[in-house]
């Protein structure tokens, strides 16, 4: 299917220079192509053409004016030809981000500093990957260095030591954590009832009741399974019962950055899942209730991740 377009045209009046230069680096932020000037281009999605009504609206609040069309293609440049102008584009935008990666080194005197430094390069790679469409060469080499990097801060920390744990010891139990679930105790019930023990039944309280036999806690105060070192009780409950699922391992980065906020791994979903998360915790206020909806999100981000993911 040949890609299609979103051909824009604006013009905005000289002064005040700093409302061309708004647009300007609005312009430049979303990826836009520029064709010449005042001209812009960028792949159809319904998420641009609505960027483009919006933008269209400022544009004219500031004085100016803008159209802009859905074409499936421009004469007398082929869509192969767009697609490799996008691509080089990406790959000009990536410098800055190119030499900060080659000049890094991991100071194990000074982890925290590294570790802020690498976050601010991903946070900054991220927003470039964003808008290279077309997945540029040069795109993909940093993200696989990035990954590199990360990689071996990992496999040169201290590795902290999670008990393995029989599956068959863990069935038909009931799993106490503290009321109010979030991130790491929605996605940690979703793990449970999915891969560990299917017929669990969740109690919520801040102390636990003795009387109760065959209880199981989880992130809180003292837990069977809670944070170990540098790892969330989703991750300690993945190694404990030996879970290699490459999905299941791609969630754990998600809910290791959103626990932790440390921003260990790449993983640009993890916001907006995270806001999702919130809107369920805010308008449920039954617990159970919070762990079936949280569920069917966790589902669902489970089945559209690859496995290679």
């Amino acid at each position: 299917m040949k890609p299609t377009w979103i051909l824009m045209f604006y013009s905005m009046p000289s002064k005040p220079e700093r409302n061309r230069l708004r647009i300007y680096r609005r312009l430049q932020k979303e990826g836009t192509l520029s064709l010449k000037d005042g001209v812009y281009l960028l792949p159809y999605s319904e998420d641009r053409y609505e960027l483009f009504q919006w933008l269209s609206q400022e544009i004219k609040t500031l004085g100016g004016d803008m159209h802009f069309v859905v074409i499936e293609k421009i004469e007398r440049l082929k869509n192969s030809e767009i697609v490799t102008l996008f691509k080089n584009q990406a790959e000009e935008s990536y410098a800055e981000v190119e030499k900060r990666i080659a000049v890094f080194s991991i100071d194990r005197e000074k982890e925290h500093e590294s570790r802020m430094i690498l976050k601010k390069i991903v946070r900054d790679f991220e927003a470039l990957h964003a808008i290279d469409f077309f997945h540029s060469p040069k795109g993909d080499m940093l993200k696989k260095a990035i990954q590199s990097i990360q990689v071996s801060f990992e496999s040169t920390a201290l590795k902290p030591i999670v008990s393995l744990c029989n599956k068959d010891d863990y069935k038909r139990k009931k799993w106490q954590t503290r009321p109010g679930p979030f991130v790491d105790r929605m996605a940690s019930a979703w793990l449970i009832r999915r891969f560990i023990d299917p017929e669990a039944h969740f109690i919520f309280a801040s102390t636990v009741d003795e009387s109760i036999k065959d209880i199981i806690t989880y992130d809180m105060d003292r837990a069977t399974f809670t944070h170990t070192g540098d790892l969330c009780t989703f991750e300690v409950l993945m190694h404990a019962f030996s879970i290699e699922d490459n999905r299941v391992h791609h969630i754990a980065k998600i809910i290791h950055n959103l626990d932790l906020n440390d921003e260990k791994y790449m993983t640009p979903e993890a916001e907006g899942i995270k806001l999702i998360l919130s809107a369920i915790r805010n308008n449920e206020h039954d617990d159970i209730g919070i762990l079936k909806k949280s569920d069917e999100i966790f589902d669902y981000l489970y089945q559209t991740l690859k496995d290679d993911d």
